[in-house]
């Protein structure tokens, strides 16, 4: 249902602690000034519907548009990253929003560091015949379904994690298509056949439209399948994305919009420092 210049979801939605929740979703930069008034009528609407939690903003689920900048303004923004106003912030705090889940962002200027930590996983993994392949540019379509597959049993204890088709997967990923560089997006298969992860990242396509050179990556993704016998896979997959991006003439690379709770927030911390904080709010309705 559209509200004004917002949109809220009610069905389908994800149970928070017990509670009948919907979503608040479809911010902009333009709407900041009536967000108050906004958010109220958004939550007096879900009220009616039944709902006794709100999460904001999300765009209906978690493949798409979700979380809110609350630190780090004085970065430049980086492509594929949510813009949202600090006074954006301020009004989900007045309007009794809280965080419910933590994200960031974080910088990688050196991407010589290697983990020597490291060493003993790639020979294991290497035993088990498990090689690292970059994307097959003239077959895109069928290796974004091995993506997709990966990405649907990797991220399904992910908070608010809810399934969506291999179609609409796909046509979430091909707007993008055109700023990729096959290099930078990397699988890896077992046996040479079995795809087993992926990561995924592309160049910094604002830094252009800033009028600068591109010198930076955007590590977007990274997705292992959940078994024992992959652990560390996901740190190599991020060192060799860092000595690819090297190779390449690349200075630097952001990791992306990292949950603080997963497994890729220990990883980042090796290499990286935080640029960028968001959260994902809620609010009780009832």
């Amino acid at each position: 249902m559209d509200n004004n210049s917002l949109k809220i979801w009610w069905q389908n939605t994800i149970a928070y602690q017990g509670h009948s929740t919907g979503y608040i979703g479809n911010f902009s930069r333009n709407n900041t000034e009536s967000a108050t008034v906004l958010l109220q009528s958004a939550c007096q609407h879900l009220r009616e519907q039944e709902c006794t939690f709100a999460i904001a903003p999300i765009d209906g689920n978690t493949w798409y548009n979700y979380r809110l900048v609350t630190e780090g303004e004085n970065y430049p923004p980086f492509f594929l990253e949510p813009n949202t106003p600090n006074s954006l912030y301020q009004v989900f705090l007045e309007q009794e929003f809280f965080p419910i889940a933590h994200y960031y962002s974080a910088l990688c200027n050196d991407l010589k560091i290697r983990d020597r930590r490291l060493i003993p996983v790639k020979k294991r993994l290497g035993d088990r015949g498990i090689t690292i392949r970059p994307l097959n540019r003239e077959n895109v379509e069928t290796e974004l379904e091995k993506i997709y597959q990966i990405a649907i049993a990797a991220f399904r204890q992910n908070f608010l994690y809810q399934p969506i088709s291999k179609t609409e997967f796909i046509s979430l990923y091909r707007p993008i298509l055109p700023y990729i560089q096959p290099e930078l997006i990397v699988i890896a298969e077992e046996d040479q056949n079995k795809p087993i992860g992926f990561l995924f990242a592309l160049p910094d396509a604002l830094e252009a439209q800033r009028g600068s050179a591109i010198e930076t990556v955007i590590l977007k993704t990274v997705a292992i399948l959940p078994q024992k016998n992959y652990a560390g896979l996901g740190s190599i997959l991020v060192e060799k994305c860092h000595a690819i991006a090297s190779q390449l003439g690349y200075k630097r690379v952001i990791h992306a919009l990292m949950n603080k709770a997963n497994p890729s927030y220990n990883i980042s911390r090796y290499y990286t420092k935080p640029i960028r904080q968001y959260a994902l709010f809620g609010k009780q309705l009832k």
